[in-house]
């Protein structure tokens, strides 16, 4: 039997990193009330969700849902937000994760209507795969920390752009990627966050600078490296 689950390898990259800052930022923060037990089952229940985008993009793009994807996609949705909630309710309001919600409705309708990859889709995509930033940091700190979740979002939105450059490697994208990483660096700098942990963009403007061509996998490795450098960063350096 194929079991559909999401294979891109960037997004799981993206979702763990994501998870991870939440998590050491949530411990530096209130590291009197950690539970490293829920901590892992609520991952654990998060990735089960993220799946969902496999038999759900299987079912938009066969225009079929009366077949085994739909199966699949609402046993992942009831099982992951089982976890969610078990451990969340009783401890903190859910309210405060309805965003999260909100924006997978507008995904998958996005997906329908144009393509999955389609800009602003892919953009609401990493909006949802780094909001496991908001969600562990909330569930550790019982604080909707929007800042946290701002920052996490915005920095690894930029690999977005910097996929479609290299792809591209024309003058809009080139002037976008560069735009991009300046709009980065003047959000940052509105919500008082320190602009150290924006450093690996600096990559970025040199790559839309020169013209020379690398292939997606060199991009994924470089982009996976800064990855770790932006977690080192951001961590050591958060205020609250």
């Amino acid at each position: 039997m194929n079991i559909p689950f999401v294979r891109e390898w960037g997004s799981w990259i993206v979702f763990l990193s994501s998870s991870i800052i939440g998590v050491l930022i949530g411990i530096k923060t209130s590291p009197l009330s950690i539970d490293f037990k829920n901590i892992f089952l609520l991952l654990i229940g998060m990735s089960i969700i993220m799946n969902v985008k496999a038999p759900l993009s299987s079912i938009i793009k066969s225009k079929d849902i009366y077949n085994l994807n739909l199966i699949w996609a609402i046993l992942y949705l009831l099982t992951g937000s089982l976890i969610i909630l078990f451990l969340i309710l009783g401890t903190r309001p859910v309210l405060q994760l309805s965003f999260i919600i909100i924006l997978i409705i507008v995904y998958f309708l996005l997906v329908s209507i144009t393509r999955e990859h389609f800009l602003l889709s892919e953009l609401i995509a990493f909006a949802i795969i780094t909001s496991s930033s908001y969600v562990m940091y909330y569930y550790i700190t019982g604080d909707p920390e929007f800042r946290l979740y701002i920052a996490v979002l915005l920095y690894f939105s930029a690999s977005v752009f910097k996929v479609r450059m290299r792809l591209r490697m024309n003058a809009f994208y080139r002037i976008l990627m560069v735009s991009y990483c300046t709009f980065c660096a003047f959000i940052y700098s509105l919500l008082s966050i320190s602009l150290i942990p924006l450093i690996p963009l600096v990559e970025n403007i040199l790559s839309s600078i020169t013209l020379k061509r690398y292939s997606l996998r060199h991009t994924g490795y470089v982009e996976s490296i800064k990855g770790v450098i932006f977690i080192v960063l951001i961590v050591l350096l958060w205020s609250y």
